[in-house]
């Protein structure tokens, strides 16, 4: 849920966010709601914040051509996970699941 922001705002990639003017108020009032709704912490706990920039590093290495601007990474460790591409039916099966998962470990 650390990204649930991108059902209303789409998902803006983390190196294209700083050049859209106002994106991350947008996106912190909307992170703010989610957590409330859901019972989140908010801000993000460090650890969920490395853990994305982690998972983001591995994701540029596998799957992206690197280029020449910084993604503001500075402190990512490399995963080393291998990724799969999913279709988006059996990517939104698996995440429910997790979800559901996850919450009743909660609950």
């Amino acid at each position: 849920m650390h990204d649930a922001s991108e059902a209303y705002l789409v998902d803006i990639p983390r190196p294209i966010k700083p050049y859209i003017l106002g994106y991350y108020e947008m996106e912190k009032r909307l992170m703010v709601s989610i957590s409330k709704v859901f019972g989140l912490q908010y801000p993000l706990p460090q650890n969920v914040k490395d853990c994305d920039s982690s998972i983001l590093h591995d994701e540029r290495l596998s799957l992206m051509h690197e280029g020449e601007k910084d993604w503001y990474l500075p402190f990512a460790k490399i995963p080393g996970i291998n990724i799969h591409c999913w279709s988006q039916p059996l990517a939104f099966r698996y995440f429910m699941q997790r979800f559901y998962e996850l919450e009743r470990s909660v609950l």
